[in-house]
């Protein structure tokens, strides 16, 4: 039923200019097993001979429908609406002759006790699922986002698209708190885009987008939450599928895949493997110019990263029915990923130069083995038979290391290639250790019949122990310490939180009130400078939602909520991390969380038209900020606070099936504005940016569906850095055998080569940043599932919402 009310709303859409016009009708009226009316019935005009649908209409307040469209031929009516049994009518003809049909009075009657699930009409699913304050994709319903990650899936999701380092971003909004089955994934920034970009989306049933999530989640994530549900059975039986996929692009890349699931009446037991091996690459462009008073040096900079991913991932967990009432639940999931990764950096000195060489070689290698393993316990119990007034309590543990090894060497060449100068060889090693504690507890309860009380506390600590250390080797071999690069950094943090929700659900009106507050502690020491920061504060985070249903065909939502993003571990880590001696990145311990007062209004029309308008002020906004010392050459990265930024954004999306094409269009209008004053420089940023997003997808005979999706981003702002328009097309074929279980999909990610990302520096620094990073991939993927299909994941709240987003590893060094 919840398909077809998406896909019904066609009704309203004008016939375009040169198609006929609707002058074929069918009325009728719904009405119960009393022979009153039934509102907002879901009635559907379908072809007889294969369902096709024609058209769609909700009927009015007393229960009657009248349907107009441009067809003639031999049709069937159904209609359906919660708490009846779906109903089907014979096969009625509509010709030239006869260009009206009156059903009359078609009385639904409700399901006998015990009765069996009714056979679907099957009708075309939608990729993009829009809601109020929701967006929902999935990924199964989509042939290019088939036998690709959920990386990719994400990067063509309405509003999301990427910054100057690759990451995901929201409506121009960075900081997204992003969970897997509502669990923190317990990562480094780009541990988790290499995660997603090897999470096949064949084992995912649902990508949620929360733009303005309540008192209940962390108030970490000033973007939104996204949220990865992976497949699971709901019913008894069991059911399974494996997966074999590779591509090629400048590099292979390969995965395979297997999961089960099993489920019996007082016991239910799921795991899965994974094991991908790839190469990815990019190639950079980095021109800066240094004045000075000599006159001008520029440097300019090429160097390509090739990094080989190799991951093992696995999840295990059960669920015990206790009683009909109660279920403990046990979760362990984790992965290891022996990489490594290879820079080479090749720097031209052009210009009046004082720098005794013309061309520098670097040659960074770096092994990068890390680990991650997470535990969880839950226990839910609900008090009542419906399941309304219920307790949920978690406990979490998540160890996380890197052990990061790297070498750099560095060769000096003269203006005729002549090697000059003594090569620099330099080790590091980066250990980084951080353990997360948590434990939380969430209960709700109905007041009445119209009024949901809920209430949780929780708690969470976090140690994290960060080791750098460098040596220099001399020209006989000889080993020294370098002290003033190398750096121990520990971090301590504990944060207590609880919260109440208060939500009212009339016939046209629904309110939902929330408050959350939390009290945060911190202290990160650097025993090589001997230096401490501690901080303490208290927080309250308040949020709202109303809901007004205008009429049958309108609604309106109105969102509130005031957020924070607290600073990463390793953005604190006040020490450096090195590209080659001319420029690093280094943290900066005395950063300041960021806080964001969020307000959205969104406009659903008749379940087909979304429209959202909002803004999002931020306070002490954490963003990226590089120097250059004119004297010494050198160029570094680091995060600042800057005084305000401004985020005002508009989305429009809609979708539209049109017989056997399904066609969705997304909008994304966002207007950045940055203001702060930094040292001596005032920075005073702003840009209008525009995504667009459209997919067309075909479904012809035999199962196999046909997709195109594209998208375009204007140019945009993040900061100091102006980034250049970036467009892509997807293209993907998925061919599905129902009676085996088998499906195979052949994909293309950006068929024409054109995604690549052009980087302006502003304020005081004349730079110019090219990247292009591998995008044309060609893959093909292979999957059998099996058992029963009925699937859906069990959804289970956990205790560590915040804390995975923040954990990040300096590698020794600079980049993404």
């Amino acid at each position: 039923m919840k398909l077809l009310t998406l896909i019904f709303a066609v009704c309203f859409i004008p016939a375009m200019a040169g198609k006929k016009t609707n002058e074929y009708r069918v009325t009728g009226k719904i009405v119960d097993e009393k022979l009153a009316g039934v509102p907002f019935t879901t009635v559907l005009v379908v072809n007889a001979a294969d369902t096709t649908l024609i058209k769609g209409a909700l009927t009015d307040s007393l229960g009657n429908f009248d349907i107009q469209f441009a067809d003639t031929g031999r049709f069937m009516l159904t209609a359906d609406v919660v708490g009846y049994t779906k109903y089907y009518s014979a096969p009625f003809d509509i010709t030239t002759a006869n260009k009206t049909f009156n059903a009359g009075e078609i009385k639904l009657t409700t399901p006998a006790p015990g009765m069996l699930g009714e056979v679907e009409i099957v009708t075309r699913k939608k990729f993009i699922d829009m809601q109020a304050g929701k967006i929902i994709l999935t990924p199964d319903n989509s042939p290019v986002s088939s036998g690709s990650t959920a990386y990719e899936v994400l990067k063509r999701a309405p509003g999301v698209s990427i910054d100057q380092n690759q990451n995901l971003t929201l409506k121009g909004k960075t900081n997204i708190m992003i969970f897997i089955d509502d669990k923190p994934t317990y990562m480094t920034q780009d541990q988790l885009m290499n995660y997603l970009k090897s999470l096949p989306a064949s084992t995912i049933a649902t990508i949620e987008i929360i733009n303005n999530p309540g008192a209940k989640y962390d108030a970490a994530g000033t973007a939104g939450v996204i949220n990865i549900r992976t497949k699971k059975l709901k019913t008894k039986g069991y059911n399974g599928s494996v997966r074999v996929a590779g591509g090629y692009g400048w590099y292979h890349k390969s995965n395979v895949g297997a999961q089960a699931n099993y489920r019996n009446k007082s016991l239910n037991v799921f795991g899965g493997y994974g094991y991908n091996n790839g190469v990815r690459g990019d190639r950079n462009y980095f021109i800066r110019d240094i004045p000075n008073e000599n006159g001008l040096t520029v440097f300019d900079q090429y160097f390509e990263n090739k990094s080989h991913n190799i991951s093992h991932s696995y999840k295990f967990g059960t669920d015990f029915f206790l009683t009909q009432k109660s279920t403990l639940g046990f979760l362990v999931k984790g992965f290891t990923a022996p990489g490594s990764e290879v820079m080479t950096n090749t720097t031209q000195v052009v210009g009046y130069n004082p720098m005794g060489f013309s061309t520098l070689v670097a040659t960074n290698t770096h092994e990068t083995p890390s680990s991650n393993f997470t535990a969880n316990l839950n226990f839910a119990h609900t008090f009542d038979s419906l399941g309304l007034k219920k307790l949920n309590v978690d406990f979490d543990f998540s160890p996380f290391k890197a052990d990061n090894a790297g070498k750099y060497f560095t060769r000096y060449y003269d203006a005729n290639s002549n090697e000059i100068l003594t090569p620099q060889d330099v080790r590091s090693s980066n250990f980084s250790d951080v353990n997360i504690y948590a434990g939380k507890i969430d209960y709700s309860m109905p007041i009445g019949k119209t009024t949901n009380f809920e209430c949780g506390a929780k708690s969470s600590y976090v140690s994290t122990d960060n080791a750098i250390k460098f040596e220099l080797v001399d020209a006989s071999g000889a080993i020294s310490y370098d002290s003033s690069r190398s750096n121990d950094f520990r971090y301590n943090e504990n944060i207590n939180a609880a919260y109440v929700n208060l939500s009212k659900q009339n016939k046209k009106t629904s309110i939902t009130l929330g408050l959350r507050t939390e009290h945060t502690w911190n202290e990160g020491f650097s025993k090589t400078l001997d230096s401490t920061v501690t901080r303490q504060y208290v927080n309250l985070f308040p949020s709202a939602n109303l809901g007004w249903d205008i009429d049958s065909s309108n609604n309106l939502n109105l969102a509130y909520s005031r957020r924070i993003d607290r600073p990463s571990y390793q953005d604190l880590n006040p020490f450096l991390y090195f590209a080659d001696q001319y420029s690093f990145m280094k943290g900066n311990p005395f950063l300041k969380p960021q806080f964001t007062h969020g307000i959205s209004l969104t406009h659903t029309f008749m379940q087909f038209l979304f429209t959202t308008v909002g803004t999002d002020l931020t306070v002490d906004y954490m963003a990226e900020i590089i120097e250059q010392d004119t004297a010494t050459k050198l160029s570094f990265m680091t995060n600042a606070n800057f005084d305000r930024y401004s985020n005002y954004y508009v989305n429009v999306s809609t979708g539209m099936p049109i017989k056997k094409l399904m066609i969705m269009f997304n909008f994304t209008g966002f207007y950045n504005e940055f203001k702060t004053t930094y040292k001596t420089a005032n920075i005073d940023n702003g840009q209008f940016t525009y995504n667009v997003w459209m997919s067309l997808a075909y479904s012809f005979k035999h199962d196999f569906k046909l997709e195109f999706s594209g998208y375009y981003n204007s140019k945009a702002i993040y900061g100091i850095f102006n980034m250049s328009p970036m467009y892509s097309i997807d293209g993907g074929l998925k061919k599905s055998f129902p009676k085996t279980g088998l499906q195979i999909d052949i994909n293309v990610s950006d068929i024409f080569n054109t995604l690549k990302n052009n980087i302006v520096l502003s304020d005081g620094i004349n730079a110019v940043f090219k990247n292009k990073w591998e995008t044309r991939v060609v893959r093909m993927a292979v999957s059998w599932n099996f058992g029963k299909a009925d699937l859906k994941p069990r959804k289970r709240s956990t205790a560590t919402e915040d804390e995975q987003g923040r954990v990040k590893s300096g590698g020794g060094g600079l980049g993404k």
